[in-house]
């Protein structure tokens, strides 16, 4: 290529440097192929059309860029100073309209199959069909490295006041806009200093990431291939008018209803206070001339944390949390690279900051083709988008507020992301409903979960043994059925057999450590198996439990255990800091098994009385 060919070249931005890293990684050429559609109604002039979008073509640099990194330290892309268009023109008009939905079916499953050769211009496609004489489908199909969401609207605004002028024969003159060099050059000359003092005070302390799928909560039904899908909730016009009519009431975004209750989902699914979650930022808000107007990849990502008390009210914790992003805001250039560096995640084992991402989406497409698109009637807009990231969530602003999910098949299947998606609706509709209440006040369950274990799983009625206690049915039933499984929990099971051999190994260290009759243990632990392991395993040693709810104010649980008098607390390592001060001995049963399982697995001489 000669130097008469090329018009700029210019490192990438860390965005775009991640993307191709994940491009390249993946080797799954859909991961960040992405593509907007939709069909146009009414007469088209398709030439004047095409001559359109060759016009933002020229305009915009980006268009026209490939990228070059392989035996090279620093990536770099390159601008071409011309190109053809990619432009194809398909004529199915003699197609019925099944054939030709079974057709753009299969089309757009090839094109996202196809991915982009990024070191070729340009990373774009773009397909006219006409499927009859008033009435085409339009395919935009392009790399996400290329362009972000408000640098397409931008694109699809010029391309359309263009295309009207052109059809009308008058000259449109636009606003001259910077190249996205120019962004890159601004980055470039940033003092980190700020950044690295602000990221490291806003996650210190946050060594885990929060998982969406922590203690296994959702179990996959089935191992489902690699690969993407999407999945979308639409709430209802009364629900998306109470949530923007609360908003307005405390001075609140939409964003901060939305990016609050992710926080309340993340924090109910992991059983953690304090949590991180990554949220899309649009990059626009930097002091550079003319930004909100130029094209290219200004979108980024960067943590929200966020911490949980029960018992505040929602909407001061909702304001204090949106004056906590604001402050963020300041700091939105930072690469995700440097801050993930700053944080206190060991990075020696690879883990990210988070794994689910939502993203508000603050472009107005409905406003582009309402307004113009020259006497067109556009419909059915849909949008393909990328991202690596496990779970993301797009939330698309209208009178209906659309909720769209683009997931990892290998680690969600879709019957989890429906269910994911029904608690998050029904969290929003509690917080428009009860804006006034407690942080704990909100429930995530739908209605017929509710109906499940209320009424449901409650229809126990059946005659109970009263010559037999719980623990000569458990062991009748360990002699019964040894390899039946008694406890499933996630991809993990444990017949009776196994069950009962973990139970009497605590049950004999629990006796050496003078637990019996009258003596009250304490446990704090989460739901797992090794919680019917202490349960069966306390009884078995002859004492009583005490069940502790490790979300409750320090001052109330030291209460109960005064009051016990308890001796013993079994939990595990994560809870075992959220205890508080007292005499009773700890045992972590995750990290201090080792000791427990040199214990006898025969079976202890059941002294427990009803009356005990």
């Amino acid at each position: 290529m000669s130097e008469e060919t090329i018009e700029a070249i210019y490192p990438l931005s860390p965005v775009q440097l991640g993307i191709l890293f994940h491009s390249n990684y993946d080797q799954r050429s859909s991961v960040y192929a992405e593509s907007i559609t939709f069909s146009l109604h009414g007469h088209l002039d398709r030439q004047a059309f095409k001559a359109a979008w060759h016009k933002v073509f020229e305009r915009h640099s980006v268009l026209r860029t490939f990228f070059v990194w392989k035996n090279r330290e620093t990536p770099l892309q390159i601008v071409r100073r011309d190109g053809n268009l990619p432009w194809q023109e398909l004529d199915w008009r003699h197609m019925t309209g099944e054939e030709q939905h079974e057709n753009l079916h299969l089309l757009l499953k090839s094109d996202q199959e196809q991915g982009f050769d990024l070191s070729k211009a340009p990373a774009v496609r773009l397909i006219l069909i006409r499927l009859s004489e008033e009435s085409h489908q339009f395919i935009w199909s392009y790399h996400h490295i290329l362009l972000d969401g408000w640098s397409l609207s931008i694109a699809l605004d010029e391309v359309f006041a263009l295309y009207r002028s052109l059809c009308e024969g008058w000259t449109l003159s636009l606003a001259h806009t910077q190249p996205y060099k120019a962004y890159v050059t601004w980055l470039s000359q940033r003092d980190l200093a700020d950044s690295e003092t602000f990221w490291k005070g806003k996650l210190q302390g946050f060594t885990k990431p929060t998982s969406i799928d922590a203690d296994g909560f959702f179990a996959k039904s089935v191992q489902n291939p690699s690969g993407y899908e999407s999945r979308q909730l639409r709430l209802t016009q009364d629900v998306s008018a109470a949530l923007r009519s609360m908003a307005r009431e405390h001075q609140l975004t939409l964003n901060t209803l939305f990016q609050g209750a992710w926080a309340l989902l993340l924090s109910r699914y992991s059983g953690e206070s304090d949590v991180v979650f990554g949220v899309a930022v649009s990059g626009r808000s930097v002091p550079l001339t003319g930004i909100e107007s130029m094209v290219g990849l200004f979108i980024g990502s960067m943590p929200v944390r966020a911490r949980l008390s029960p018992q505040m009210p929602l909407i001061d914790w909702l304001v204090e949390f949106q004056n906590e992003q604001i402050q963020a805001r300041q700091f939105e250039y930072s690469s995700l690279r440097d801050i993930q560096a700053w944080s206190a995640i060991d990075r020696f084992q690879r883990k990210p900051l988070f794994d689910t991402i939502l993203s508000f989406n603050n472009y107005d497409f409905d406003r582009v083709f309402r307004e113009k698109a020259g006497g067109l009637d556009i419909r059915d807009v849909s949008f393909r988008e990328g991202s690596h990231y496990p779970l993301t969530v797009l939330i698309d602003p209208g009178e209906e507020i659309q909720i769209r999910t683009h997931y990892d098949r290998s680690r969600f299947d879709g019957g989890i992301i429906q269910r994911i998606l029904a608690h998050l609706e029904v969290l929003l509709q509690q917080m428009a409903a009860r804006p006034s209440g407690s942080l704990s006040s909100l429930s995530l369950l739908t209605a017929a979960e509710n109906q499940k274990l209320l009424v449901d799983y409650n229809h126990t009625v059946t005659l109970a043994s009263t010559e037999k206690s719980v623990l000569q049915l458990f062991e009748e039933q360990v002699r019964l059925n040894p390899d039946v499984v008694a406890v499933q929990f996630g991809d993990r099971a444990f017949t009776f057999g196994q069950l009962n051999m973990q139970v009497n190994q605590l049950a004999h260290h629990l006796k050496k450590l003078g637990i019996g009759p009258e003596k009250v243990v304490a446990l704090c632990m989460d739901r797992s198996p090794l919680v019917i392991v202490a349960i069966l395993g306390i009884l078995k040693a002859g004492g009583g439990y005490l069940p502790l709810d490790g979300t409750l104010p320090s001052q109330r649980l030291a209460l109960m255990l005064e009051e016990t008098r308890s001796p013993l607390i079994l939990t595990t390592e994560r809870l075992a800091h959220k205890l508080p001060p007292s005499e009773a001995a700890i045992i972590r049963l995750d990290i201090d098994w080792a000791s427990i399982e040199a214990e006898s697995v025969d079976n202890l001489p059941l002294i427990a009385e009803p009356e005990d």
